[in-house]
């Protein structure tokens, strides 16, 4: 089914083919004898999996050559047959509250950790107020993910609304012109190392409805609750040539200042001695020798802005 649907979108200039809702059996039983594999248990399910993404994305090049497979959610085993993957990090209705003050602090997925430089991951921004479509926006670009307002792209829709007014696309915008050029070697082709981890001031964000941190036996559990996040989101990744880029995106409405000690990233550089470079929305503010091992640099990122720093 999903080859035939790309063997007849891909002429009509559809670049990517999402394979929506292949979530893989909970149970590998199959006692179907047209399957053509032994009855019972067996990593039939996953190999049937494998195959469909593996002939959709095949026959969509066969008349499109930049046509791409995606799948809704991740799975490791599709990596080698699918060029991109939608993940749910930036979405608040996949969050869970776990009653702490702070939702997230320094947020890195293992999914990005491990497999980032392998694989693209989609990931659309939601949330239940602007100032907060505004926080996942940060999280989606400060991590690289290719990202918009969920659910729809039509101007009147709710979502929409909500990531203009809160200052989303100003975000994903900044972010993605960063990643189509200076940042592009670090984000989008590099792999994903822990965060700065700056101690960043906090915003309150407003009440809305939140799942509950699912207990065991437990379901979807919904509570309205305020909460607070850092004002700037940070990511750092390793590009291929060695050097180390780092994300900081204010997603607040004001000026945040603070001190880089990057001490942490010396071991993966290849000299002591190394040039940085921090650009604000592309505009390089400062460019130094420094040697990471001990050096604290000043930096200020205005509001709803990226600031990246590399060091190479």
């Amino acid at each position: 089914m999903f080859a035939e649907d790309a063997r007849r979108s891909a002429p009509w200039g559809v670049d990517l083919l999402q394979l929506m809702e292949i979530n893989l059996a909970r149970r590998n039983d199959c006692f179907n004898p047209r399957h053509g594999h032994p009855p019972g248990a067996g990593s039939w399910i996953f190999e049937a999996a494998y195959e469909a993404a593996r002939k959709a994305r095949e026959a969509g090049r066969a008349a499109n050559p930049d046509f791409g497979a995606d799948k809704e959610e991740t799975a490791e085993s599709l990596i080698p047959v699918l060029d991109c993957m939608y993940i749910r990090n930036a979405q608040l209705k996949n969050m869970r509250w776990n009653g702490r003050p702070q939702l997230y602090k320094n947020n890195v997925p293992l999914f990005d950790y491990i497999y980032h430089e392998y694989i693209a991951l989609i990931d659309g921004v939601q949330a239940n107020a602007p100032e907060t479509t505004r926080w996942c926006a940060g999280i989606a670009a400060a991590l690289g993910h290719l990202t918009g307002p969920l659910f729809s792209g039509d101007p009147a829709s709710k979502h929409y609304r909500e990531a203009k007014a809160g200052g989303a696309f100003e975000i994903i915008r900044n972010a993605k012109n960063a990643y189509l050029s200076y940042a592009r070697q670090h984000v989008v082709l590099g792999r994903v190392l822990p965060p700065p981890g700056v101690e960043f001031p906090e915003m309150q964000q407003p009440a809305q409805s939140v799942f509950l941190w699912q207990q065991p036996g437990g379901g979807k559990e919904a509570i309205r609750t305020a909460f607070v996040t850092p004002k700037v989101v940070q990511a750092a990744h390793l590009s291929p040539q060695g050097g180390v880029g780092l994300s900081f995106i204010n997603v607040s409405d004001e000026q945040v200042s603070f001190e880089l000690n990057p001490a942490k990233y010396a071991k993966y550089l290849t000299s002591p001695r190394v040039t940085l470079t921090a650009r604000h929305n592309g505009d390089v503010l400062l460019q130094t020798q420094v040697k990471p091992a001990a050096a604290t640099v000043p930096l200020t990122v205005k509001p709803r802005a990226l600031l990246f720093v590399t060091l190479d």
